[in-house]
């Protein structure tokens, strides 16, 4: 049993790809902070319609494609009456992974008290 929870466990962690997505966010960040520069630039020149929409257009979807935040952070930065369901579901998905990291530990209490006790 300790086995196969152990087994679960390192497939959880292993397809999280940890590096892979530290390196997505840190691309992400240098993303936002160019467009960031660009907008005090434009501030401190003087800007145009067009490039303030340009430039808002680029940081929305710099937002949509990071992974930092799931759509019931969205959901919550909104405040407003939205499906609770919805909002439950999407905060569990995003948990989930984590208390699966929990199981072994769970598994592993009992059999620790077990080799000690004899």
């Amino acid at each position: 049993m300790l086995a196969i929870v152990s087994l679960v466990a390192s497939l959880v962690v292993a397809n999280m790809d940890y590096g892979g997505r530290s390196q997505s966010v840190e691309a992400n960040y240098k993303r936002i902070q160019q467009i960031s520069l660009a907008a005090e630039s434009l501030a401190a020149h003087g800007c145009r319609v067009a490039e303030v929409t340009s430039l808002q257009r680029e940081y929305e979807i710099a937002l949509e494609s990071s992974e930092n935040h799931s759509g019931a952070d969205y959901q919550r930065s909104l405040k407003i009456p939205t499906d609770r369901w919805r909002m439950r579901r999407d905060s569990l998905v995003s948990v989930l992974p984590f208390l699966m990291l929990l199981a072994p530990v769970a598994v592993a209490i009992p059999v620790v008290v077990w080799l000690t006790r004899g």
